[in-house]
């Protein structure tokens, strides 16, 4: 952030970390950012949670989603931005 970025993605690449982590990982990494750096998620869907970690990021104060349409991706695939987009105001 002290160098330029303008966001930064947290990612659950193993696709197993439960939703309360990710919240409270999300609002700690926010607290450690200067207040213009956006934070974002970007979740696997090993254990079936991408969609869930990627609304517990939401509530942790991420503003960006990452995904792909039904949930298309390598190995179990990433979170569905199908299931993710009716969930958000």
């Amino acid at each position: 952030a002290n160098a330029g970025a303008e966001a930064i993605i947290l990612c659950d690449t193993n696709g197993g970390t439960l939703p309360w982590i990710i919240e409270e990982k999300t609002r700690l990494v926010l607290e450690a950012l200067p207040s213009h750096v956006q934070v974002g998620i970007h979740a696997h869907n090993d254990a079936g949670l991408a969609v869930a970690n990627s609304l517990a990021a939401v509530r942790g104060g991420a503003t960006i989603v990452q995904g792909t349409i039904n949930g298309v991706g390598e190995r179990c695939g990433n979170a569905d931005l199908c299931s993710i987009l009716p969930a958000l105001d």
